[in-house]
């Protein structure tokens, strides 16, 4: 699925009002900008001055298969043109005035934003030449949001563990929930039970699984599990990519605790850093999050873990997991441990690494309702004792921009749940425009 996002550009016009000599250079540059940025930039041939053209435009939009569009306000339009192309390219869309005051493009923006907010649809207003490096970034991030919306609304998800055989009043193997998180997202979900695994597991010879286990070598660390559990490990990577590449899946939720404690986990640590999502705790919503936010341009990949315990003195929240995250989150491949788990399965212990600044995210809702806690933070150095007094486990080191004792308040009441997403890099930004298109609540610290 990884692609820079495509950003699609149409000018519109009124041979009424001064100022429409400049639509083809002023596009041409603005392409020109937008790709040095990094977006896929792509100008609609038709360049709109009537209803006519708004509909031609709008098809070549479409049929370009952009995530997001800048409609450039080269003058005064008449508003009906602005609805046309909205309402038949169906992506986030930026208003962009140009910074001509006779060409009364400013105002047109103001007046269209405000029919926009009216009728409760989100867009971005952006405003100034395309060398405005603000601006620039504005349509980058408006570009990078559409990506992810539209990879979401593409992305299958399994949820492997048991299902309902019952019913009362509704659904028989899939719940509300997952029939109201599909519409809201327009995440397909895919019923696995870990049948499916086992049986592939069943099937892979204990001589493919060493061959397998070799060539892990550079990316598993200190293996203190039994060999037994590593060999194990491997046969259910290779059953889990297998069942991945048959069902056409983005993402895992898997079914771990109690009755497969640690079965996933070393598979899932595995797969973080080749750019794939498994997700030991059955959660779906967090696995599509950590998807999403993995597609951003930018290293590293996320991590999930829950919040243990804080300290006041040191400012820190310290979070950890049984493990499930890649062994890149740690700063030598040497520090990570695989310990045992259940009866054959395993988990990953990772001391994360210090990063300057990461992002923090999380969701929770139900019904079409939705909210997400979106942060900036650090991560500070884990110290070998800290570790073990966390039982060797993912254990990473959160200071927030404001105190850990305020940051745990707010999740308490603002009702986050448990499970945090955790990516080097700020995207911010571009999550709280993901959730702007979305209709989905944003949470700051």
């Amino acid at each position: 699925m990884n692609r820079k996002p495509r950003l699609g550009l149409v000018g519109v016009a009124s041979h009424d009002e001064s100022g429409g000599q400049r639509a083809d250079s002023f596009l041409a540059e603005a392409k020109e900008a937008m790709e040095k940025a990094g977006i896929d930039a792509y100008i609609a041939p038709t360049m709109v001055w009537t209803p006519a053209e708004a509909l031609q435009a709008a098809e070549e939009l479409n049929e370009a298969g952009i995530d997001a569009v800048a409609v450039v306000h080269i003058t005064w339009i008449m508003d009906s043109l602005s609805y046309l192309l909205l309402n038949k390219v169906k992506v986030p869309a930026a208003l962009w005035a140009v910074p001509y005051t006779e060409t009364f493009s400013l105002a047109c923006v103001q007046h269209m934003g405000a029919t926009l907010k009216m009728q409760g649809i989100p867009y971005v207003p952006v405003y100034g030449h395309p060398q405005d490096a603000e601006l620039v970034e504005q349509l980058r991030r408006v570009a990078e949001a559409g990506y992810l919306l539209s990879q979401i609304r593409e992305m299958n998800v399994a949820l492997m563990g048991p299902r309902q055989t019952w019913r009362v009043a509704g659904p028989q193997d899939m719940s509300m929930e997952e029939w109201e998180f599909s519409r809201k997202f327009g995440t397909t979900i895919v019923h696995l039970e870990m049948d499916e695994i086992l049986d592939r597991v069943a099937k892979i010879s204990d001589e493919d699984a060493r061959r397998c286990l070799k060539e892990l070598d550079g990316r598993t660390g200190k293996a203190v599990a039994p060999p037994e559990n590593m060999l194990y490990a491997a046969k259910v990577y290779q059953a889990v990519k297998d069942v991945i590449q048959t069902n056409r899946l983005e993402g895992v939720a898997a079914e771990c605790y109690p009755k497969f404690d640690g079965l996933t986990n070393l598979t899932a640590s595995w797969l973080a850093d080749e750019g794939v999502v498994v997700e030991t705790e059955g959660d779906i919503a967090h696995v599509v999050l950590r998807v999403a936010i993995n597609l951003c341009a930018g290293p590293g990949v996320s991590l999930l873990g829950e919040a243990g315990s804080f300290d006041r003195e040191e400012n820190v929240i310290a979070v950890s997991h049984g493990g499930s995250s890649g062994a890149s989150v740690t700063e030598d491949i040497s520090k990570v441990q695989v310990s045992p788990s259940g009866e054959i399965g395993t988990y990953v212990g990772t001391p994360v690494k210090a990063m300057p600044v990461v992002t923090v995210a999380n969701l929770t809702g139900q019904k079409g309702c939705y909210k997400m806690l979106i942060a900036r933070a650090e991560t500070v150095p884990v110290e070998d004792e800290e570790w073990d007094s966390a039982g060797r486990r993912l254990l990473v080191k959160l200071r927030f921009e404001r105190d850990a004792d305020q940051a745990v308040r707010i999740f308490l009441e603002k009702g986050i749940d448990h499970h945090l997403v955790i990516r080097e890099g700020d995207y911010t930004k571009t999550l709280s425009l993901l959730c702007d298109f979305l209709g989905v609540e944003k949470i700051f610290l």
